[in-house]
């Protein structure tokens, strides 16, 4: 008897079983999405701004040079600082924006969720007197 070594094109028996787990990875995978997004855009936030500073440090030299007063040195100092203070200010904004959108995504209805009570109601002393009085008022005919 001679075995045949080719695969059923179908999958065989375990196809359906395994598409049926692979789904529910797909679906775990949606679900992770935005915290996915918010931190590559937090990512890409950091490293633009890394990019910028490290721009302005190597333009530094340059500016200083052209300083020729000790009035010209200190407003140089302070636009500088005062540039890198604005854009830390606008990453750090820009990084939270992201991660307050997942935030916002997640809960229901964009707020934050309630905690859901379960309420029992308990008849107050005067309606057992009440309901007491109406049952000993009947009598049986």
């Amino acid at each position: 008897m001679r075995m045949d070594s080719r695969t059923d094109p179908s999958g065989g028996p375990f196809q359906g079983m395994l598409n049926a787990a692979y789904d529910q990875f797909a679906t775990a995978g949606r679900a992770f999405e935005p915290w996915f997004k918010a931190a590559a855009r937090g990512n890409l936030e950091a490293f633009a701004l890394v990019t910028r500073r490290a721009q302005a440090y190597v333009e530094l030299p340059a500016r200083l040079g052209r300083c020729r007063s000790a009035q010209d040195l200190l407003e140089e100092q302070t636009r500088f600082w005062q540039t890198m203070m604005e854009q830390y200010a606008e990453c750090s904004q820009k990084i939270l924006q992201a991660w307050a959108d997942v935030a916002k995504a997640s809960s229901k209805s964009g707020q934050a969720s309630k905690p859901q009570r379960d309420y029992m109601m308990v008849p107050e002393g005067d309606e057992k007197q009440e309901e007491a009085a109406e049952r000993s008022e009947r009598r049986a005919a």
